[in-house]
C-alpha cells in the first residue's frame, strides 16, 4: 500500500513538473520562432493588416503531436522566405473563433492568404521543400493571373 502512494506522489510530483516547465516556455508546446507572431482572436486582425500582401496561416495547439513536429519546418519556411511572406501562429484553443472562420477542422493546418483573401491550403504536416514549393509556386501563379 505505500508503495502504491509513492509511485502515485511520484507520479503526480513528475506531472507537476512537467506543467511548470511548459508554463514558463520550456517545454515542448513553445511553438512560436522568431518569424512567427502568435496571435488570437482578439489581435488577429491587426496582425493580419500589419504583416503585408502574402501571410501564411499555422493552425495549432499545444496538445498536438504532428503540430510540434511541424514546429521546425515552419519555423525554416520563415526564415527562407521571410522576404516574401509572414507566418502568423494561430492557436486553435487561444483562437477558436478565427480557426472556426477559416473551417479549420483538423491540424496541423496552413492556409496562404494574398491581400486576406485565402488561396489555397493544406492539412497535416509537410516536408520543408514542399511547403515551400506549394507557396512559392502558389505566389507565382497568383502574380502571373494578376496580369490577365
Amino acid at each position: 500500500m505505500k508503495k502504491d502512494i509513492v509511485i502515485l506522489l511520484v507520479i503526480v510530483g513528475a506531472f507537476a513538473l512537467v506543467q511548470s516547465f511548459n508554463f514558463v516556455g520550456i517545454g515542448t508546446n513553445n511553438r512560436v520562432g522568431p518569424l512567427l507572431k502568435q496571435t488570437t482572436d482578439d489581435t488577429f486582425q491587426e496582425n493580419l493588416r500589419a504583416s503585408g500582401d502574402w501571410v501564411l496561416l499555422d493552425f495549432w495547439a499545444p496538445w498536438c503531436g504532428s503540430c510540434l513536429g511541424f514546429k521546425p519546418i515552419i519555423n525554416q519556411t520563415a526564415e527562407s522566405l521571410k522576404d516574401s511572406i509572414k507566418v502568423l501562429a494561430v492557436n486553435v484553443d487561444d483562437a477558436p473563433g478565427t480557426a472556426s472562420y477559416f473551417n479549420v477542422s483538423a491540424i496541423p493546418t496552413v492556409v496562404l492568404l494574398y491581400q486576406g483573401r485565402e488561396m489555397d491550403r493544406r492539412t497535416g504536416s509537410l516536408p520543408a521543400p514542399v511547403l515551400e514549393d506549394w507557396i512559392t509556386s502558389t505566389q507565382q501563379a497568383t502574380s502571373a493571373h494578376a496580369y490577365d
